[in-house]
């Protein structure tokens, strides 16, 4: 019974495994070509190196604890903890926190090139890409292309704020429109100011992200406390109550307080994670449209 069960196990998380492979997203289309079916393999592939060992050292660990402590919820509850919990006490991401500074950097960097007043908007855009942090070379990079193109400077400023996705970008990239559209002066001081309200948001930025490792953190530490001693209970406990959870139905319930716990970790994840902020170019392009 516990080699069928260790079994079914297997074939459960391999379900998730394959829901996962499924649910991720194709890498981007670089041209038309001949649909065909993804392969098991290409699937598992696309999971990435990371995530591959960690569910083969959950599938792994599952089936151990499952043999030694004769519950059969382990067989789903070890690798879902393997796969789910890095995700859900991992540091958050930092992207917005890092692209604000990257787009301070190069926003002065902007300024200060057409300050001289000796350079065209694009001109002052190629100078700079040298200059530009790792994190936006690529996309000034293509910005300029598309500009050195048949593009018109507008529409490749689009095509930029699109790229990067930020209201921070989009600050930015409104001024570089209105000085491509209208030949606007001032743009050394507006791209000032918005250097300087950017580098201001990046303090607040790295503060809030401070204030939220406190939670994740005491999170990190409740998940350690109940897993071990979840841990003593299972290995040193010969009651009546570890018996009832040996059967089916004790099965059962374990795995819904096991699903009880992850809901609460994401709902305690999800009161810290932070929303995006509306994107101001797509609302001033709204009102025009």
């Amino acid at each position: 019974m516990m080699l069928l069960g260790a079994l079914a196990g297997v074939a459960v998380v391999g379900g998730i495994v394959m829901i996962i492979a499924w649910f991720r997203p194709a890498p981007e289309k670089t041209g038309p070509r001949r649909r065909r079916s993804t392969s098991l393999a290409t699937r598992w592939n696309r999971l990435g190196k990371r995530m591959q060992t960690m569910i083969v050292l959950g599938v792994i660990a599952g089936i151990v604890v499952t043999f030694l402590t004769q519950l059969p919820a382990m067989l789903v509850a070890v690798p879902a903890a393997f796969i789910g919990l890095p995700a859900l006490l991992g540091r958050p991401e930092t992207r917005e926190r890092d692209l604000t500074a990257a787009l301070e950097v190069w926003a002065r960097s902007l300024s200060a090139t057409a300050g001289t007043g000796a350079f065209t908007l694009q001109e002052v855009i190629g100078i700079t890409r040298t200059s530009a942090p790792a994190m936006l070379r690529g996309a000034v990079d293509r910005l300029y292309a598309r500009m050195n193109s048949t593009w018109t400077a507008s529409r490749a400023l689009h095509a930029f704020a699109e790229e990067l996705d930020s209201d921070d970008a989009d600050e930015v990239v409104v001024y570089l429109i209105q000085a491509a559209e209208y030949s606007a002066g001032g743009l050394e001081k507006a791209l000032a100011s918005v250097a300087d309200a950017l580098l201001q948001r990046e303090k607040l930025q790295t503060e809030v992200f401070f204030e939220r490792e406190k939670p994740r953190r005491s999170l990190t530490m409740m998940t350690w406390i109940a897993g071990f001693t979840l841990a003593v209970v299972v290995f040193s406990s010969s009651s009546d109550l570890m018996t009832l959870y040996k059967t089916p139905l004790g099965g059962i319930v374990m795995a819904i307080l096991f699903a009880a716990f992850v809901l609460i970790l994401m709902w305690a994840k999800s009161i810290v994670r932070a929303k995006p902020a509306s994107r101001v170019l797509l609302e001033r392009d709204g009102a025009s449209a």
